[in-house]
């Protein structure tokens, strides 16, 4: 279902980790083998401006040879149409957080 809601030129940048191009690149970032299966994702807030829509919250997810990912996140589609031609995704380990705060 995301495939269809993407440009077949999409941008996918993950600072500083990584920076995609194309919708088979797209694909095969999601599909990603450490985890089981799809992630829990919670979305705190939604914004949107003209072709731009932000999205913040969490997800969660179970890794395959033990241990979670639990992180904060900050999304940023642009939008061409009705299509998604960038998504910029900002994202932090939530334990990272609480060790600064302690």
């Amino acid at each position: 279902m995301i495939l269809d809601c993407l440009t077949e030129d999409v941008r996918w940048e993950m600072p500083p980790h990584y920076e995609l191009s194309g919708k088979p690149a797209f694909e095969g970032a999601i599909w990603n083998e450490a985890a089981p299966g799809p992630p829990d994702i919670e979305i705190i807030r939604l914004v949107e401006e003209g072709d731009v829509v932000v999205a913040e919250g969490g997800v969660q997810t179970e890794l395959r040879g033990g241990g979670r990912t639990d992180a904060l996140f900050c999304d940023v589609f642009h939008f061409r149409g009705d299509k998604i031609c960038r998504l910029v995704t900002y994202q932090v380990d939530r334990s990272a957080r609480e060790h600064r705060s302690s």
